[in-house]
């Protein structure tokens, strides 16, 4: 899920990925300008996993 500056939720940047497709959602998602940074939760129990933020 995308997240902004202000830690709001961005609206339709939640989605179910495989393992395999983490690191490029991940991607498109950082280079959006409106998303300071995205959480990524279990798909099963929806626990936090990580947070992960775009560079510098």
């Amino acid at each position: 899920m995308g997240c902004d500056r202000d830690d709001g939720t961005i609206g339709g940047t939640a989605h179910t990925a495989d393992c395999d497709d983490v690191q490029e959602s991940t991607a498109q998602l950082l280079s959006r300008r409106d998303v300071a940074y995205v959480d990524v939760r279990s798909a099963r129990n929806n626990c936090f996993q990580t947070r992960i933020t775009a560079a510098p």
